[in-house]
């Protein structure tokens, strides 16, 4: 099923990457490394409209005495994205932010694996985000590090 979420511009903000200059030094497999997982949504609307401005703040770094090949990871992307007008708002609200979010997370992990392809090991490739979880961390107040060991 085709969903009425609109993304209409995409606009990657920040990509920053640091290969560790530890790293190799202690032979360590990717998947073996564990990190610490920053994400900071944020979602603005346009009155009158169902259209919305969200941004995605993912970082990356690895737990204290972990050596890994990245010491950071850090991308930022902002998506416009729309709904038609006649849109229920219980669809709305079903729609956003989760699936904003989701679509732009997609984005990051291309651009990262692209960005770090070229990197001794190969690509990068970012491990699935929760963001039910941190959007419910969000509403909690609660802090937004996720450990993570996903395979890389």
């Amino acid at each position: 099923m085709l969903s009425p979420l609109e993304l209409r511009q995409v606009r990657l903000e920040k990509l920053e990457i640091r290969v560790s200059s530890t790293w190799g030094l202690k032979p360590l497999a990717d998947e073996m490394c564990r990190y610490n997982c920053y994400v900071e949504p944020a979602v603005r609307k346009r009155r009158g409209h169902w259209d919305f401005r969200v941004s995605l703040d993912v970082a990356f770094m690895p737990l204290e005495g972990e050596t890994c090949r990245f010491d950071l990871i850090g991308v930022r992307l902002v998506g416009l994205f729309h709904l038609p007008d006649d849109t229920e708002e219980s669809l709305v609200k079903t729609l956003v932010p989760l699936n904003c979010l989701a679509i732009l997370y997609g984005i990051a992990r291309g651009a990262v694996a692209q960005a770090t392809g070229m990197v001794p090991g190969g690509p990068m490739i970012l491990p699935p985000v929760n963001f039910v979880e941190v959007l419910k961390q969000r509403k909690r107040r609660k802090p937004k590090a996720i450990t993570t060991n996903e395979p890389q």
